[in-house]
């Protein structure tokens, strides 16, 4: 099969891939994982009850699990949802923004994907990059420009300290 440019470099080696691959093999045997890396957010019991309590409430409130699968919103996302957390951010910080300045994505790596390449790439014949520190960091993000050198990197400052610990700046 033959893919555009584009789907070439989405299925060619990159970060991310070789990132799931190792996170998919088995572990030796007797070797207890600790699913932190890659992404996995640590299990918060309190979050994941909360969880669990809005969507029991959408099962058995009527046709609210029906409208919640089947039902399109806006592109931009549901707008009631976009209004309350331009609200909260203006409430908890003080920020002057509307819905205009809320992106909802369907998870971390699509995020990164979105805005990396919605802030960078040519702009009226300017090239923009995204300023990307070079520390310990998820190697997802590396190949996640569609364009060639979406990313500018500066080396950070690390500060390593007697207890085994590192302090990035």
């Amino acid at each position: 099969m033959e893919f555009s440019d584009f789907g070439t470099k989405l299925s060619s080696h990159s970060g991310i891939l070789q990132l799931m691959d190792d996170i998919a093999k088995p572990l030796p045997g007797g070797v207890r994982p600790i699913p932190l890396g890659g992404g996995n957010p640590a299990r918060i019991k309190k979050v994941e009850e909360a969880y669990r309590r809005e969507m029991e409430n959408l099962l058995k409130d009527g046709e609210r699990f029906e409208d919640f699968i089947a039902h399109y919103d806006s592109p931009q996302g549901r707008v009631s949802f976009i209004s309350t957390i331009a609200s909260f951010f203006r409430r908890k910080y003080g920020w002057n923004i509307t819905g205009d300045n809320v992106a909802l994505t369907n998870g971390s790596q699509s995020a990164m994907f979105y805005l990396f390449n919605l802030f960078s790439g040519m702009t009226g014949g300017v090239r923009k990059t995204v300023l990307f520190p070079l520390m310990p960091e998820y190697i997802g993000y590396a190949d996640q420009g569609i364009e060639n050198d979406t990313f500018v990197s500066i080396p950070s400052k690390c500060e390593y300290y007697e207890d085994r610990t590192f302090n990035l700046m």
